[in-house]
């Protein structure tokens, strides 16, 4: 795998790591090709955060290294002067998400990241929602949010990644089910995850549910990927 500088916002899934590699059995007979998964070696991957990233690769269901073998590790610098095509960046009070978008360069039906810093209110949610349809990114962890309301970003297809401030306590019924390509949300501070909430996110993978106190009902359902911190 050739080393890669990739931009801010890039979900693991879109990281040049292979799904498999090539290896030999105990009498060096070839295999066919070994499913792997790929951690982060010393720190959960974070889309939002720039740093390296050493990434090793794990062998998938019914494969057991021999003693002496080892599977590949990956060094993926993280730029933070880099960003995906098509990023916005606005600072808003609540309400004005919808002007201070439209009122930029790139069409918001085009938006592939967008970060926001200052507040925001159910209003620029559904704008987010139902305007934003081809949104990937969205970056949230300047803002004063507390709580990600009820259906506040469900069906979003395109979501990969979800960035949430620090305050946040509360995730919504319903908050993000069927964002099918979901693969990247922080939850470290969450206390609160409500019915549904993640429900139909195929795609999710590692959260911290460490600090969660109330888990609503099918909050998981239909999470094929997920592995809890």
């Amino acid at each position: 795998v050739a080393e890669q500088t990739v931009a801010v916002g890039t979900a693991l899934s879109k990281l040049n790591l292979p799904e498999s590699l090539s290896g030999t059995d105990l009498e060096k007979n070839p295999l066919p090709d070994i499913p792997v998964r790929w951690k982060a070696k010393d720190a959960t991957y974070d889309p939002s955060k720039p740093q390296d990233y050493i990434f090793i690769a794990e062998p998938g269901s019914g494969y057991v290294l021999a003693p002496a073998a080892a599977l590949p590790r990956e060094r993926v610098p993280y730029g933070p002067g880099l960003l995906p095509e098509n990023y916005v960046r606005v600072t808003v009070k609540a309400g004005e998400l919808k002007t201070k978008v439209e009122k930029g360069q790139v069409l918001p039906q085009k938006i592939a990241a967008l970060f926001i810093e200052g507040t925001l209110n159910e209003q620029d949610m559904k704008y987010i929602r139902g305007t934003l349809t081809n949104l990937k990114t969205l970056d949230l962890e300047k803002t004063a949010l507390i709580t990600i309301p009820n259906a506040a970003f469900s069906s979003m297809t395109s979501l990969e990644n979800l960035v949430l401030p620090a305050s946040v306590k509360t995730i919504g019924e319903q908050a993000l089910k069927d964002c099918t390509h979901l693969t990247a949300v922080n939850l470290a501070g969450v206390n609160v995850v409500g019915d549904s909430a993640f429900e139909g996110c195929a795609s999710l993978g590692a959260v911290n549910l460490s600090q969660v106190q109330t888990l609503g009902e099918k909050a998981f359902t239909g999470c094929s990927n997920l592995t809890l911190a």
